[in-house]
Protein backbone atom coordinates (compact mmCIF):
# COMPACT_ATOMS: atom_id res chain seq x y z
CA UNK A 1 0.00 0.00 0.00
CA UNK A 2 2.86 2.98 0.69
CA UNK A 3 4.69 1.42 -2.31
CA UNK A 4 1.18 2.65 -4.41
CA UNK A 5 0.80 5.59 -2.27
CA UNK A 6 4.14 6.77 -3.15
CA UNK A 7 4.00 5.89 -6.77
CA UNK A 8 1.26 8.05 -6.92
CA UNK A 9 2.73 10.83 -5.52
CA UNK A 10 5.73 10.20 -7.63
CA UNK A 11 3.14 10.47 -10.72
CA UNK A 12 1.60 13.41 -10.15
CA UNK A 13 4.55 15.64 -8.82
CA UNK A 14 6.34 14.20 -12.35
CA UNK A 15 2.52 16.24 -13.87
CA UNK A 16 3.11 19.29 -12.22
CA UNK A 17 6.34 19.30 -13.08
CA UNK A 18 5.24 18.51 -17.30
CA UNK A 19 2.36 20.93 -16.58
CA UNK A 20 5.01 23.94 -15.32
CA UNK A 21 7.44 23.49 -18.04
CA UNK A 22 4.43 23.05 -20.65
CA UNK A 23 3.27 27.34 -19.91
CA UNK A 24 7.67 27.93 -18.65
CA UNK A 25 6.89 30.41 -21.20
CA UNK A 26 4.27 32.65 -20.13
CA UNK A 27 5.63 32.00 -16.77
CA UNK A 28 9.42 33.23 -16.88
CA UNK A 29 8.80 35.53 -20.27
CA UNK A 30 5.04 37.12 -18.79
CA UNK A 31 3.77 39.03 -21.73
CA UNK A 32 1.13 41.37 -21.01
CA UNK A 33 0.46 45.13 -21.93
CA UNK A 34 1.78 47.38 -19.38
CA UNK A 35 4.52 45.14 -18.23
CA UNK A 36 7.59 47.31 -17.68
CA UNK A 37 11.36 46.43 -16.35
CA UNK A 38 13.75 48.74 -15.20
CA UNK A 39 17.87 48.40 -15.56
CA UNK A 40 20.39 50.60 -15.18
CA UNK A 41 19.81 53.06 -18.14
CA UNK A 42 17.70 51.04 -19.78
CA UNK A 43 13.39 50.68 -19.69
CA UNK A 44 11.54 47.48 -21.21
CA UNK A 45 7.57 48.29 -21.81
CA UNK A 46 5.08 46.34 -23.18
CA UNK A 47 3.07 48.99 -24.76
CA UNK A 48 0.80 47.35 -27.63
CA UNK A 49 0.21 44.01 -29.77
CA UNK A 50 0.50 43.30 -33.57
CA UNK A 51 -0.93 40.92 -36.04
CA UNK A 52 2.12 40.17 -38.38
CA UNK A 53 1.64 37.83 -41.58
CA UNK A 54 -1.09 35.79 -39.51
CA UNK A 55 1.27 36.06 -36.37
CA UNK A 56 0.48 37.97 -33.05
CA UNK A 57 3.30 39.81 -31.21
CA UNK A 58 3.95 41.98 -28.30
CA UNK A 59 5.27 45.40 -29.10
CA UNK A 60 8.05 46.16 -26.48
CA UNK A 61 8.98 49.60 -26.48
CA UNK A 62 13.03 49.82 -24.53
CA UNK A 63 14.11 52.74 -23.45
CA UNK A 64 17.72 53.71 -23.13
CA UNK A 65 18.66 56.98 -21.19
CA UNK A 66 22.18 58.47 -20.34
CA UNK A 67 23.44 61.65 -19.62
CA UNK A 68 19.92 63.79 -19.79
CA UNK A 69 19.41 61.84 -23.28
CA UNK A 70 17.14 58.95 -24.50
CA UNK A 71 16.32 56.64 -27.09
CA UNK A 72 13.84 54.31 -27.74
CA UNK A 73 13.54 50.71 -29.66
CA UNK A 74 10.77 49.09 -30.65
CA UNK A 75 11.02 44.99 -30.71
CA UNK A 76 8.05 42.59 -31.63
CA UNK A 77 7.96 39.15 -29.26
CA UNK A 78 5.77 36.25 -29.88
CA UNK A 79 5.93 32.24 -28.32
CA UNK A 80 4.99 29.71 -30.49
CA UNK A 81 2.75 26.38 -29.37
CA UNK A 82 6.58 25.26 -28.82
CA UNK A 83 7.67 27.45 -25.67
CA UNK A 84 9.70 28.87 -28.03
CA UNK A 85 9.95 33.02 -28.18
CA UNK A 86 10.77 34.86 -31.10
CA UNK A 87 12.08 38.40 -31.67
CA UNK A 88 11.89 40.50 -34.32
CA UNK A 89 13.59 44.21 -34.40
CA UNK A 90 12.09 45.15 -37.53
CA UNK A 91 8.54 43.69 -38.37
CA UNK A 92 9.43 43.73 -41.88
CA UNK A 93 12.39 41.49 -41.23
CA UNK A 94 12.69 37.65 -40.11
CA UNK A 95 11.91 36.88 -36.78
CA UNK A 96 15.20 35.31 -34.64
CA UNK A 97 14.78 32.76 -31.58
CA UNK A 98 15.25 34.01 -28.76
CA UNK A 99 14.20 31.34 -25.70
CA UNK A 100 13.38 27.75 -26.27
CA UNK A 101 11.70 26.78 -23.12
CA UNK A 102 11.48 23.03 -24.27
CA UNK A 103 14.97 22.34 -24.14
CA UNK A 104 16.22 20.35 -21.30
CA UNK A 105 19.33 21.58 -19.20
CA UNK A 106 22.55 21.64 -20.73
CA UNK A 107 20.84 21.22 -24.18
CA UNK A 108 22.40 23.44 -27.31
CA UNK A 109 20.76 24.48 -29.78
CA UNK A 110 21.85 26.19 -33.27
CA UNK A 111 19.50 28.79 -34.86
CA UNK A 112 19.62 32.04 -36.65
CA UNK A 113 23.89 31.91 -36.80
CA UNK A 114 24.20 31.62 -32.88
CA UNK A 115 24.48 28.52 -30.17
CA UNK A 116 21.97 28.84 -27.10
CA UNK A 117 22.63 26.47 -24.17
CA UNK A 118 20.03 26.18 -21.45
CA UNK A 119 22.26 26.09 -18.65
CA UNK A 120 19.55 25.51 -16.10
CA UNK A 121 16.22 25.63 -14.79
CA UNK A 122 17.06 25.86 -11.26
CA UNK A 123 19.68 28.91 -10.83
CA UNK A 124 20.31 31.61 -8.07
CA UNK A 125 20.98 34.82 -9.25
CA UNK A 126 21.01 37.82 -7.25
CA UNK A 127 20.21 41.25 -9.80
CA UNK A 128 20.78 44.02 -6.65
CA UNK A 129 20.04 43.19 -3.12
CA UNK A 130 17.15 40.24 -3.69
CA UNK A 131 18.35 36.37 -4.05
CA UNK A 132 16.09 35.18 -6.70
CA UNK A 133 15.71 31.18 -7.21
CA UNK A 134 14.53 28.99 -9.97
CA UNK A 135 15.71 31.04 -12.68
CA UNK A 136 16.01 29.38 -16.31
CA UNK A 137 19.05 30.60 -17.72
CA UNK A 138 20.29 30.61 -21.54
CA UNK A 139 24.15 31.22 -22.28
CA UNK A 140 24.75 32.42 -26.12
CA UNK A 141 27.30 32.36 -28.43
CA UNK A 142 27.96 33.60 -31.88
CA UNK A 143 31.01 31.41 -33.02
CA UNK A 144 33.49 33.37 -34.97
CA UNK A 145 32.61 36.49 -33.27
CA UNK A 146 34.86 37.70 -29.86
CA UNK A 147 32.90 39.15 -26.81
CA UNK A 148 29.42 38.18 -27.45
CA UNK A 149 28.52 35.46 -25.33
CA UNK A 150 26.45 36.15 -22.16
CA UNK A 151 23.98 34.58 -20.35
CA UNK A 152 20.58 35.71 -19.49
CA UNK A 153 18.46 34.98 -16.44
CA UNK A 154 14.71 34.63 -16.31
CA UNK A 155 12.87 34.60 -13.09
CA UNK A 156 9.32 32.65 -12.66
CA UNK A 157 6.39 35.68 -12.93
CA UNK A 158 9.03 38.17 -13.39
CA UNK A 159 11.07 37.73 -16.49
CA UNK A 160 14.40 38.99 -17.52
CA UNK A 161 16.23 39.77 -14.42
CA UNK A 162 19.86 40.00 -15.77
CA UNK A 163 21.87 39.84 -18.89
CA UNK A 164 25.74 38.99 -18.12
CA UNK A 165 28.55 38.91 -20.59
CA UNK A 166 31.33 37.06 -20.47
CA UNK A 167 33.21 40.27 -21.02
CA UNK A 168 31.25 43.44 -19.91
CA UNK A 169 29.48 44.98 -17.50
CA UNK A 170 25.80 42.85 -16.31
CA UNK A 171 22.80 44.43 -16.89
CA UNK A 172 20.55 43.88 -13.29
CA UNK A 173 16.96 44.31 -13.00
CA UNK A 174 15.91 47.18 -9.99
CA UNK A 175 12.17 46.97 -10.57
CA UNK A 176 9.67 45.63 -12.43
CA UNK A 177 5.55 45.98 -12.54
CA UNK A 178 4.51 42.36 -13.85
CA UNK A 179 0.90 41.31 -14.53
CA UNK A 180 -0.38 44.19 -12.03
CA UNK A 181 2.04 43.10 -9.41
CA UNK A 182 4.99 45.92 -8.31
CA UNK A 183 8.93 44.42 -7.43
CA UNK A 184 12.19 46.15 -6.66
CA UNK A 185 14.91 44.05 -6.55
Amino acid sequence: MRNMVFCLLLALSSCQEDADLANAASTYFPQQIGNWWEYEGTRREIVDTLQWQGLSYYVWATTYSSNNDAYVDTAYYRVDQDQRVYVKYDITQAESLLFDFSLDAGETLEADGKKITLTSTKANIKPSNTQISDCFSFYYDIPGLADDEHTIYLAPGIGIVSTVPDYGIPQKLSSAFVGGKMDTF
